[in-house]
């Protein structure tokens, strides 16, 4: 069963709607399937923000690595 869709009227730059249509012609596209597609893939793309829980620890165990690397006193 395909998505339900709605109508939502928007107001575009003449030169954003250019560029639309010229892509959606060349991915054999209509304008609104173009859009909604693009629409898509870019909140999939935001939605796919790293867990800063797990990045923070990690960058600073790095941090430590790193500055124990370089320590002179440091001895393998």
């Amino acid at each position: 069963m395909k998505p339900l869709k709605r109508k939502k009227s928007i107001t575009l730059d003449e030169d954003i709607i250019t560029k639309i249509e010229e892509l959606a012609e060349e991915d054999n596209r209509s304008f609104s399937q173009y859009i909604n597609m693009v629409l898509a893939d870019w909140i999939r793309n935001t939605e796919q923000v790293p867990d800063y829980t797990t990045v923070k620890p990690l960058n600073n165990q790095s941090r430590i690595l790193h500055e124990e690397k370089i320590s002179p006193d440091h001895k393998k």
